[in-house]
């Protein structure tokens, strides 16, 4: 777009029409602005371009790309802790030193024989195993068996239950006998 069009569009005035060449005079516009449908355009404050220094220019460009850097070493390979290395791997050996310092005295283990405590800990805890395993299976049979016990009291769902259970029954040996091998169906390779 050129300048002048950009200005009729700010004052809201007709675009020129290229046969009738630019011939405006101020009370034309004036008119146009005047006998025109739209709002009149609000006074906006006038807006000034500064045109910033070689030394801001060069500055700003710094900046910026010192922060580029800063953030490329946060994000990838940057270190989280502000503890030199030399810190970080002295206070790792020392803590290794004293582990190793410590148990040195303490003699063999005592679970790996088979008077120690930790096995009359393993025994207890198969026993809780066991005690869980039975409960878990009781509560599991008791809360599917209950609304089967419910259905059995309607004679017609008794049927159709009690069919179900004998359909299933007959389906589960077959398969059984079939992969057992006690089936008579035999194999014919032709």
């Amino acid at each position: 777009m050129n300048q002048l069009s950009l200005l009729h569009r700010a004052l809201h005035l007709p675009r020129p029409s290229p046969r009738r060449g630019h011939g405006f005079t101020a009370a034309a516009a004036a008119r146009a602005r005047l006998s025109s449908p739209e709002p009149a355009p609000q006074q906006q404050p006038a807006v000034r371009l500064a045109i910033a220094s070689q030394e801001s220019v060069e500055a700003a460009v710094a900046a910026t790309e010192s922060n580029k850097l800063r953030q490329e070493a946060a994000a990838g390979g940057g270190r989280t802790c502000a503890l030199p290395t030399w810190a970080l791997v002295g206070g790792i050996a020392a803590g290794t030193a004293a582990a190793v310092l410590l148990s040195a005295g303490a003699g063999p283990a005592l679970a790996l024989g088979p008077e120690g405590p930790l096995v009359e800990e393993f025994w207890d805890n198969m026993r809780r195993y066991a005690l869980y395993v039975v409960t878990v299976s009781t509560g599991v049979a008791y809360t599917v068996l209950q609304p089967i016990v419910e259905l059995l009291k309607n004679p017609v769902t008794a049927l159709l239950i009690v069919a179900v259970l004998a359909g299933s029954g007959f389906l589960v040996s077959q398969v059984l006998n079939a992969m057992v091998g006690n089936s008579d169906f035999i194999y014919r390779y032709e």
